[in-house]
């Protein structure tokens, strides 16, 4: 009974936009080209704002970058602009505002440590056809937005736990 109305509930999540359904598609696409990947994410402003953003960033070398295709190529890599660029649409598509309990910083923590721990995983596990460690990282994160996005839509019951 309790997962029939789950299973209704799922309407309550909010669809992605346009713009972030055709980045998904291009970027689960192995054979799309680099311009492709940056024209996607060109589409969505704060999305290219975040990826410039991090490119010029004393993390990464305060590089100057003159766009999303130059922070990918000279700065990012396409491995980790794929990651990025997967969380944060998917990350972005709820309203976190509607769940009290719910706490961003938790989530990114959890999701940070979810992913850190899938890519050691990956990379220490030993098989006959070898784990993409930047995919294991991506699942990582993805997992705990799944379960961040199911959180909020059942958040009546949720609050009542995390009080």
């Amino acid at each position: 009974m309790e997962l029939q109305g789950s299973l209704r509930r799922l309407h309550e999540l909010p669809p992605l936009a346009p713009g972030t359904q055709r980045l998904l598609i291009v970027l689960a696409d192995e054979d799309s080209e680099l311009e492709d990947v940056a024209q996607a994410i060109e589409q969505i402003p704060a999305l290219t704002a975040r990826v410039i953003g991090l490119a010029c960033s004393a993390y990464f070398g305060g590089h100057k970058v003159r766009g999303v295709f130059d922070a990918i190529v000279r700065v990012l890599g396409l491995n980790l602009v794929r990651s990025l660029a997967t969380a944060i649409a998917v990350g972005d598509a709820f309203d976190a505002q509607r769940c009290a309990p719910f706490k961003p910083e938790r989530h990114w923590a959890a999701a940070l440590l979810t992913a850190t721990f899938a890519r050691l995983l990956a990379e220490g596990t030993v098989t006959e056809e070898p784990i993409q460690p930047e995919e294991a990282y991506l699942c990582g994160l993805l997992t705990t937005s799944a379960c961040s996005r199911w959180f909020i839509s059942h958040r009546a019951r949720a609050a009542r736990r995390w009080r």
